[in-house]
């Protein structure tokens, strides 16, 4: 992979290919992304839905629940619910992603956000939006979001707006 500045940004490209793998507002930014995507490509990883076990599967809430929340489902155990919201032709919005505490930090929370950025991509979303908590910040940093400049925080700084181009 080589990294190339092109229009003030740092943009990662294959050397076989020279498919852009993703630009960045900084040279780290770029580093870092194509250190994940060696790590990936050592370890074989394919999208969540060539992944088995364990079983995934997602289903809409409860009829009385709020619109565009689903369940995630993994081995037939309630895991956890998210929610996406289209906002505009080619952008969508993650209002939340909930995993159970019982079920953190074993790498559902991962999965079910690949699952969410996965579909989004697939019906032709091309910028996703979120507002994390502060302590989520560093897990959506590794999934590619990076805070947007200029938006205020929520709540006392308890909320940072995030963007990723898919």
């Amino acid at each position: 992979m080589v990294i190339v500045r092109r229009h003030g940004r740092y943009c990662l490209l294959s050397k076989k290919t020279h498919r852009n793998l993703g630009c960045y507002r900084t040279r780290a930014g770029a580093e870092r992304r194509e250190r994940q995507v060696q790590y990936f490509k050592h370890r074989g990883r394919r999208p969540y839905a060539n992944q088995r076990p364990p079983l995934f599967t997602v289903e809409p809430a409860e009829p009385d629940g709020l619109k565009n929340t689903q369940d995630v489902f993994i081995d037939g155990k309630h895991v956890g619910t998210y929610r996406v919201q289209l906002t505009g032709p080619d952008t969508a919005n993650i209002a939340w992603v909930g995993i159970r505490a019982d079920y953190q930090g074993q790498g559902y929370g991962r999965m079910v956000a690949e699952k969410i950025l996965y579909d989004l991509k697939v019906t032709g979303i091309r910028r996703v939006f979120l507002a994390s908590l502060v302590e989520s910040v560093g897990f959506w940093e590794k999934m590619g979001f990076t805070p947007l400049a200029g938006f205020p925080r929520w709540h006392g700084d308890t909320i940072v707006w995030m963007e990723k181009r898919l």
